[in-house]
Order: C-alpha cells, then structure tokens, then sequence
C-alpha cells in the first residue's frame, strides 16, 4: 500500500465528499444524453481542483504531485468523463504552459484556467493516430505569426473549449520527431471550426470533436516553448498525462469493486452471500491485489515523474499499461460477478464497463506501449547488459 501523508489523506475525504455531493447526482443523466458537465466544471475551480497542480502565484491550488493525481482518481472513481475533462485542462492544458511557457504567457493563460469557468483543449491526435510522425497539420511563418492548416480528431472538451494546445508541423526534415511546434490558440479566432460530436461508447460527456484549421492565423508569441523542438513538450506533457489516464483508471477500477461488492453481499443461495462461492471469491482476491498494486505504480509515479528522460519515460509506460490493462480486467470480472444484471444500465458497473474501455487507448494504446517498452528494454540492456 502507498503511504499518503496527512494532507493527502485529507485531500482523498475532501475530493470524496465533493463527488458525492456533486457529481454523483446526475451521473447516470450525463452519461444517457451524452450531456457536457459544463456547470460543475464551475464548480471544480470555486473548490481550487481546476489548476489544482499549480502554483498559488498563478491561481492554482499549488497542490504536490500525488494530491493532483489522487484529485483525478477520486473524481473519475465517480464520474470518469469529468475526471478526463479535469485531466485534459490541469495535465494537457495548464501544466505545459507552467513548465515551457513565458512569464506572460503564464500570466495570461493560468489562472483563468484555474481559478474561472474557462476550460483547456490538447489537439495532438491527427487521422494517421497518436504518433509524433503523424503530425500533419502545417504552421506557416507568415507576417510575424503562423498559418494553421489541417484537422485534429479526437479532441477531448473541443466545443467547450477556450483555448486549446495545437500540435503543428513547422518544419518537414527526415526526422519526424523535429519540426513540431506547440501553439497556443484561443478557440474563437477564425478559420476554426469544431465539427459533429462523436457518439462514443463510454465517458460519454467528454465532447469529443474534430477540429479543423483553415488559414487560422496564431500570434508569434502564441508559441509554447521553442519553435521546431515541441518533441520535449510533447514526451514532458505525455509522460504525466499518462500517469493522470492512470490515475482514472484506477478510480473506474475501485467503483468496480465496490459495485461488485455491494452486489456479492446480497443474500443467494439459503441466505448466504454470493461472496461466499469460491469463483467470486477468488474474483475478488484478484480485483484486491491488482488493485492495491495499481496504487503502488500511480503514486509512486506520481511522486517521482518531474522531467523527460528514459528512466521517467520508461516509468509512465509501465505505469499506464499495467494500471489500465489491470482496470480493465477488474471491471470485466465485477460485471461477471453481476451475471445477467451486469448487462442492464440500472447497474453502475454497465457504465463503468464502458468507460473503462477508453484508458487502454487514451494518452497511448496498450499496444503501443508494450512496443515502446520493448524497444528501451533492449536498448539499455545491448549497451550496458543491464537488465
């Protein structure tokens, strides 16, 4: 088990007792109308959890690592689609600004998205998938500024959005990984327009669009970070963001149980709990260990994952593979413990089901990282045997 500390045991019961109060109420509403939680979104920042990962000088909570994460996990343990909303503006949005941005364009940006009912988009994911040598969409230098042209998918908050982090292409060389730029681009210039919202399966209020750009000019210092080398944004932004998937992941896992155990508690067969049959039994004993390792991996990744370099890198993959792959299996055997009423909505583990289903691709694909894993392994160990 990890070892909170007192404030951040205390940041789990406050964080709990927010998610009670309000957002569980219209959770099962949200999910059946595909409906955006723009009020409590308002909420979230009045409660300092908007931003709350940074410093009080720009509006932010100035919470440490963990508490951020365990804000994450304790919301998407209720609603996972507000937890992604949360993640997106404090870990895609808020978070890269602090660590690459200038000092104005912290000023500027911080603490309404922190502290006031803007809300922050991360546009990266482009038709070929979620890989730096997919990037596409061009940013022309062009009369002091940059012209944007093409689309991004998958955009999580995009018609919600204030403004958003646009991955751009500035530069076409042989190697892929040069020539990304980060922009920071306000929502209501021209030339940008959100396209249908998808149907999804699961977190179904996340208001995921396509967004596309067409001549949309972009601010010289809109430029996040330095021209041509977004690369180290983007493994800096990816390496927490993963963790965070992680982190609501683990909250999805944790409701699972609970709903399995409310339901295994209820008298069967001649009065007796479905806990007490062996196959449940040993479901349980399962959903408990991984679990409780899923812990371990969250926050002590959580606590140690400040910069990009291969160990960190190597740390996160690990981290958002075993804890979504895990959470996955955990919510497949809370709704095998359902039986027949698994399948019915009525039952909170239905949409947990669902929503699980995400994390194993959001933030990067379990097959992905597998790959990216191998590919490090065996690089350390061919130049130093190191296992």
């Amino acid at each position: 088990m990890y070892n909170f500390s007192e404030d951040q045991i205390a940041v789990r019961k406050m964080v709990k007792e927010f998610a009670e109060k309000y957002v569980r109420p219209q959770v099962k509403i949200r999910d059946k109308q595909a409906q955006y939680p723009g009020e409590i979104t308002g909420i979230l920042a009045e409660h300092g959890y908007k931003g709350a990962n940074i410093p009080e000088q720009y509006g932010g909570a100035g919470l440490d690592p963990v508490s951020s994460v365990l804000l994450v996990n304790g919301i998407s343990r209720v609603d996972s689609s507000l937890g992604h909303i949360l993640e997106v503006n404090n870990y895609g949005f808020c978070e890269p600004i602090l660590t690459f941005g200038t000092e104005e364009q912290k000023e500027k940006y911080l603490p309404e998205f922190t502290t006031g009912k803007s809300v922050g988009g991360f546009a990266y994911t482009e038709a070929g998938g979620s890989d730096p040598s997919n990037v596409n969409l061009t940013a022309r230098e062009k009369d002091g500024g940059y012209v944007l042209n093409g689309s991004k998918i998958m955009v999580t908050n995009a018609r919600y959005s204030d403004s958003m982090l646009v991955v751009g292409r500035t530069a076409k060389t042989e190697n892929l990984f040069y020539g990304l730029t980060f922009f920071i681009v306000d929502m209501d210039k021209a030339g940008i327009t959100v396209g249908k919202t998808e149907d999804t399966m699961g977190q179904r209020s996340i208001e995921m669009c396509e967004v596309s750009f067409e001549n949309c000019i972009v601010e010289k210092d809109r430029v996040l970070g330095n021209v041509n080398e977004g690369f180290k944004v983007l493994m800096t932004l990816m390496n927490k963001m993963r963790i965070s998937v992680s982190a609501m992941a683990l909250g999805i896992a944790e409701a699972a149980l609970e709903e399995a155990m409310k339901f295994a508690n209820v008298p069967y067969r001649d009065g007796k709990p479905l806990y007490e049959i062996p196959s449940v039994k040993n479901y349980i004993s399962e959903m408990v260990s991984h679990i409780n390792i899923m812990k371990l991996l969250v926050y002590s990744a959580a606590e140690s994952i400040k910069e990009d370099n291969p160990e960190t890198r190597m740390k996160s993959l690990n981290t958002k593979l075993t804890v979504c792959e895990y959470a996955k299996d955990i919510c497949d055997k809370a709704l095998q413990i359902h039986g027949g009423c698994g399948f019915i909505s009525d039952y909170d583990i239905e949409r947990l089901y669902r929503d699980v289903r995400a994390t194993t691709i959001f933030g990067l694909t379990s097959e992905r990282a597998k790959s990216s894993i191998a590919d490090m392994f065996i690089k350390r160990y061919l130049e130093n045997g190191d296992i």
